[in-house]
């Protein structure tokens, strides 16, 4: 690894300068040079990859954005021209490749409102994920024409809900935070609805909290986060059926889909009032690019010559790679992005982060989606 060095690419919000300055001095006192005010960069060693993982959290926790890479000293002077994703588009560049976060309304199936997506910005390919039942409202992750390719990104995040809960029969609130804390927090087994797309075969399903808001007689309004795939209105049940008196769902509202939540969407009045009355600064706020909206895809960024090749199915290989984020693992899907921070192909990694900057030449990264 002596040809290596790791990067830290940052960027903190405006109104924090002194945070700025706070994690600028903690970087000099480590050694690290500063390439850019975003960029710093620190021999490769595994202590210093846990210094800069440690400001990186710092930073995150702090409303800020950072990433660790792993870089290849040489090709760091002649090719690394990446500053911290600053994306600006036009509307009909943005229309072409991004996420919209929708906040559904209560009535129209999933389907239903992501078609009138497609009609309001005259699309030739709308998608979501994660379905929410007609009578369910809340986040809703739409992708745009050439961002329906990259939707299974999305479909492992994590999910929060609020909604209330009827109780056929009345039951005393010790009683059932109870039966919630034993049987409904952590890993369960839920069978999908009778009314579900998916075959009705048990499955693993994780629930990291359950909490009540509040109880007035049988309905009881709730805050939940689970793993996605998690049927809310089956965990209603299946509590009612576990306090002996039934239960079913009242309503139910989606507030977080992995980093975006409720206070990111717009209904669909906004959307189309938006759109009809030409409003860019706004539809710019509504249209998020798909570069930005996969934080939680690693990233590896490639050399321009490579790209042409990439598109057209090629494999990526370990010279085509400028740096690389720190913690890819084999198996792993990822980012593959050109230095100008434009996603260019969704792809599997073959090998982990720091074997993809070995001298030896090698496919390290099979191409799975082209965007």
């Amino acid at each position: 690894m002596k040809q290596h060095e790791l990067l830290l690419c940052f960027d903190i919000p405006r109104g924090k300068s002194s945070f700025r300055v706070k994690i600028w001095r903690d970087l000099n006192d480590m050694g690290a040079r500063k390439r850019t005010g975003s960029i710093w960069s620190l021999t490769f060693s595994r202590a210093n990859l846990q210094e800069f993982k440690s400001i990186a959290r710092e930073i995150n926790s702090k409303g800020g954005r950072a990433e660790v890479f792993l870089a290849n000293v040489i090709r760091i002077t002649t090719e690394n021209r990446q500053n911290v994703i600053r994306i600006t588009k036009p509307i009909n560049e943005l229309i072409k490749k991004s996420i919209l976060i929708l906040d559904k309304p209560s009535g129209p199936t999933s389907g239903e409102v992501v078609r009138k997506i497609k009609e309001i910005f005259k699309c030739e390919k709308a998608a979501n994920t994660g379905i929410l039942d007609p009578r369910a409202t809340g986040v809703l992750v739409v992708a745009l024409n050439d961002a329906v390719k990259a939707m299974p990104v999305f479909m492992g995040l994590d999910k929060e809900y609020e909604g209330t809960m009827y109780l056929h029969k009345d039951v005393d609130l010790k009683t059932l935070e109870e039966i919630i804390s034993r049987f409904f927090i952590g890993e369960i087994i839920q069978i999908p609805p009778v009314k579900s797309r998916v075959a009705r075969k048990s499955r693993r399903r994780r629930v990291y909290s359950f909490e009540i808001i509040e109880k007035d007689g049988q309905n009881v309004k709730f805050r939940t986060r689970v793993q996605a795939g998690t049927y809310i209105r089956k965990i209603a049940y299946d509590i009612g059926e576990k306090l002996g008196v039934g239960a079913h769902l009242k309503d139910l509202r989606r507030t977080k889909v992995g980093h975006f939540t409720i206070e990111d969407s717009h209904s669909l009045e906004e959307i189309k009032k938006a759109y009809g009355e030409g409003n860019e600064a706004l539809l710019k706020k509504m249209l998020i690019p798909i570069e930005k909206a996969i934080p939680h895809v690693k990233r590896v960024y490639v050399k321009d010559s490579s790209i042409k090749a990439i598109r057209n199915g090629a494999p990526v290989l370990s010279p085509d790679i400028v740096r690389v984020q720190a913690d890819i693992e084999p198996k792993e899907t990822v980012g593959i992005f050109s230095l100008e921070d434009e996603l260019i192909a969704l792809g599997i990694a073959k090998i982990n982060s720091e074997r993809m900057l070995d001298k030896k030449k090698r496919s390290v990264i099979r191409t799975d989606r082209i965007l």
